[in-house]
């Protein structure tokens, strides 16, 4: 994914202008798993947050992006004030005051930003909140955020050592069907971008995991659906993403070998994140396991 990607996906949002100076070539190329991982990529200057009533301002130019040149636009004096967890709770206050999607604001009972550590090594990031979030005013709660806890487990991690949010920050609401979860339009996600973008910069991750193709979609473009996305590296920012399917999915679709093909995904990024991989694990999921 790349040179094709449209213009309202992540990758041209971070694009920097042509005029500017060349960066320094952050991208890391698909390869295989590895038991160790490198140095994590230098971190990016985050966009300005100045006006915590205002919202963030679309992305006046949109060029398609140019292999390897996904990385930040250059800031503005504003933005390198704070520390990273003071930078992220300023953004945090500008996403709440957020009115771009009208209908959706009027719907929404909370923000759902983000929650975790600003200094995570792994990102997950999903595709827009559903009912329980919106109430919740966290990332991946119900049933598939239980889901999601135990896998985190497994792999020796929990929810308080990532950093969790979703493209979208309010949820997707059906009008006349409560709780109901629709798929976000696109001008809506193209509106919550900048703000995903700024925490991607700020969190910088060793790993992002997307989860669903949803979240893929909006990360790069395209409609190729998660069965041919999965189990391959991709990257933003300079940053490994590995996606796999949503929790919700495993929800609707209680078949082993579903679960284990969201496994073998987890596995390699345990890999690139340095954690061990042990037989038990390898194991997990196999018939007769």
């Amino acid at each position: 994914m790349g040179a094709n990607a449209p213009a309202g996906t992540l990758h041209a949002l971070l694009e920097r202008p042509q005029s500017a100076a060349p960066a320094a070539d952050l991208r890391m190329a698909p390869t295989a798993s590895s038991s160790t991982v490198g140095a994590p990529p230098q971190a990016q200057p985050v966009p300005a947050v100045t006006q915590a009533a205002a919202p963030l301002p679309a992305a006046a130019s949109k060029p398609v992006p140019r292999p390897g040149a996904s990385v930040l636009p250059p800031p503005s004096p504003q933005a390198g004030e704070g520390t990273a967890a003071q930078r992220m709770e300023a953004l945090r206050t500008l996403a709440v005051a957020c009115t771009q999607c009208p209908n959706l604001a009027a719907a929404r009972a909370q923000v759902v930003f983000g929650q975790g550590s600003v200094e995570a090594a792994l990102m997950i990031i999903g595709e827009a909140p559903g009912a329980e979030e919106d109430q919740e005013g966290r990332p991946f709660a119900g049933e598939a955020g239980e889901l999601l806890e135990k896998m985190l487990k497994v792999m020796g991690l929990s929810m308080g050592a990532v950093y969790a949010t979703s493209v979208l920050k309010c949820h997707p609401f059906v009008p006349g069907e409560p709780g109901a979860l629709r798929p976000p339009h696109a001008e809506e996600l193209e509106r919550c971008l900048p703000y995903l973008a700024a925490q991607i910069s700020l969190v910088q991750p060793k790993v992002i995991v997307a989860l669903g193709a949803g979240a893929m979609h909006a990360l790069f473009g395209g409609k190729t659906p998660m069965g041919s996305l999965r189990s391959q590296w991709h990257e933003v920012q300079g940053i490994p993403v590995m996606p796999t399917f949503h929790p919700r999915y495993l929800l609707r679709n209680d078949d082993v070998r579903e679960r284990r093909k969201v496994w073998e995904d987890l596995m390699q990024v345990m890999e690139r994140l340095g954690l061990t991989v042990t037989e038990r694990h390898r194991s997990f999921f196999l018939k007769g396991a």
